[in-house]
């Protein structure tokens, strides 16, 4: 990955070619623009006309008033048309980012924080029609600066020779404060990005907060968070004052130069007094595009460091769902092969080799932070093993279509969030075929979800609220539990799925998933040993290695792991 402050235009070029911008639409609106431009040029030539003593030809008067009238709807309907292009943009590179980000490989979200991504879809992409737009007023101006050229050329050569003297003052204040631009622009959206994962972390555990009691230790945090984003926001404001004594310079001269040269020119009698009146106009035109020209340059550095991070994350390739062979069934047993894997640095799995038997229950137990999740990861191929495969039956898992094997899993999760919506847009959320009410029904009493889903006024079409916290923990683990069930998986995952749950209900939805059918596989994460032991197959990992597989009975009597697991437990349940 590039450093965070590398002003390479690769990740903005890809982010605008990969994104679908309507640029036949920017083509009409720079033709529209050409027009104004034409009709800008040729007012100025009529009033010097009307000034140099043509006043009463009604026929140019007539011209002059429809040009200005016309020009008027031109500019107003030029500027409609460029806001509903710029805000159309923006809608597109919001839904493009958005898109690529559903798809994007879990290490991404290992690597950044998804509060921090918030800003790369909402944020950094709102200035990027605006850059846009600036390039075509760069390049609209440049049409109308050589008309005028043109026209002062066919007045006074001597004049255009004046004007060509300013040009590289223009290009020092252009190149120096769009440097300083890029930098604060850059800063500016890093401080966004990060005030914003601290207050999105912060308000999704304000709970914990008020029970530990730090209201003041986060008001701090969240006051740093805010300073930071102060002083890049003031480090921008710097730039900005910095770039207008330059602006103000240029405009300054300009008009100096002109007038006097002009009034020189004019005492001579190489120049009339409409033509310079015309040459006057400009001059005031002039300084506006020079303006323009400063602004655009500055723009688009400012451009190029909010979209920096937007287009980098699009240069990262997505997951291929529908690549590999098609999947029938998994009704074949899963092995891992001298596996290991590990999260940047940190090893959690060291050649771990043991079997998934199909149509069984297997329990993986071993102490905290052993890699037990970390397997669920890899089956669901959220992970690639860094070393090692991962074979069904006698074909690495990697060889099947990506959609086709994620779709024979559910699993169920400690935490087991639910999305903002009715509970059975949560309880079909991701099935292939809606299930039925029957299934629904079923599933909602296995999972013993079923009594306080009735007593709820709207039952299942009562609102979960955000990440589903009208619901307490253990209510919405029966409720991910019902929509797993519902769907009937091939394999269901289950990790640390009945944590939440008093015993009776854990006991009762143990009791219902050890009675399912055959053909399905059922792969546990637990620390409960005893559900465990009534558990078909049971995998045992320590500090990332396995060091025991098999039924109960043989691993309390050949791994010292396990005996030493089952046993504590007992005792404490004693």
């Amino acid at each position: 990955m590039k450093r965070k402050n590398d002003q390479s235009w690769k990740p903005l070029a890809h982010l605008l070619s990969a994104c679908g911008i309507p640029w036949i639409w920017y083509l009409a609106d720079f033709i529209f623009s050409l027009l104004i431009s034409m009709v800008t040029v040729r007012l100025p030539q009529m009033t010097g006309a009307i000034m140099q003593g043509e006043i009463f030809d009604k026929g140019l008067l007539a011209d002059y008033v429809g040009i200005t009238v016309f020009s008027m709807l031109l500019a107003f309907f030029s500027t409609v048309f460029g806001s509903w292009i710029s805000l159309h943009t923006d809608r597109v590179l919001r839904k493009k980012i958005w898109e690529h980000f559903l798809y994007l490989p879990m290490t991404i979200y290992q690597t950044y924080k998804p509060s921090s991504l918030i800003s790369r879809i909402t944020q950094d992409t709102s200035g990027i029609s605006y850059g846009i737009s600036s390039c075509i007023g760069v390049l609209t101006n440049t049409w109308t600066i050589f008309l005028m050229l043109k026209n002062v050329y066919h007045m006074s050569p001597r004049m255009v020779a004046a004007m060509a003297v300013v040009i590289p003052w223009l290009i020092l204040v252009s190149v120096v404060t769009g440097r300083f631009a890029f930098r604060a622009s850059c800063r500016t959206q890093e401080r966004f990005s990060d005030f914003t994962a601290v207050i999105a972390e912060r308000l999704s555990n304000i709970r914990g907060i008020r029970i530990h009691g730090e209201e003041l230790t986060e008001l701090e945090k969240g006051r740093e968070a805010a300073r930071r984003q102060y002083e890049a926001d003031l480090y921008q404001a710097r730039v900005n004052l910095f770039s207008q004594p330059f602006i103000y310079t240029s405009e300054a001269f300009l008009k100096a130069l002109f007038l006097i040269y002009g009034g020189f020119l004019i005492s001579r009698g190489e120049l009339e007094s409409g033509e310079f009146i015309t040459i006057y106009m400009y001059l005031e035109m002039l300084p506006v595009f020079a303006i323009q020209y400063i602004f655009a340059y500055q723009t688009l550095k400012e451009t190029q460091g909010a979209s920096m991070r937007a287009g980098q994350l699009l240069l990262e390739p997505a997951e291929d769902l529908q690549k590999g062979d098609s999947l029938e069934t998994l009704c074949q047993d899963i092995r891992f092969q001298d596996v290991s894997f590990r999260y940047g640095d940190r090893p959690v799995l060291s050649r771990a080799t043991f079997t998934v038997p199909a149509g069984t229950t297997t329990a993986i137990v071993g102490p905290s932070g052993s890699g037990k999740t970390t397997v669920l990861q890899l089956l669901e191929r959220f992970f690639v093993p860094d070393e090692g495969c991962i074979l069904l039956g006698e074909k690495e898992i990697g060889d099947f279509r990506l959609r086709d094997w994620r779709s024979r899993f559910r699993m169920v999760s400690q935490n087991s969030p639910l999305l903002s919506g009715s509970l059975l847009s949560n309880l079909v959320y991701g099935s292939r075929q809606s299930p039925s009410e029957g299934q629904i029904e079923a599933a909602a009493r296995q999972a013993c979800s079923y009594g306080f889903i009735c007593q709820l006024p709207k039952k299942f079409q009562s609102e979960t609220g955000e990440m589903g916290k009208r619901f307490s923990a253990g209510e919405r683990q029966r409720l991910a539990l019902t929509r797993a069930l519902a769907q009937d998986p091939e394999v269901l995952l289950l990790d640390e799925a009945v944590c939440h749950l008093d015993p009776v209900h854990a006991s009762e939805v143990q009791d219902h998933i050890r009675d399912q059918r055959k053909c399905r596989s059922c792969v546990i994460v637990t620390h409960d040993m005893n559900a465990a032991r009534q558990a078909g197959h049971i995998v045992v990992l320590d500090r990332g290695t396995v060091c025991g597989e098999g039924d109960h009975d043989t691993l309390y009597e050949t791994c010292g792991t396990y005996r030493r697991l089952y046993d504590r437990q007992q005792a404490g349940n004693c």
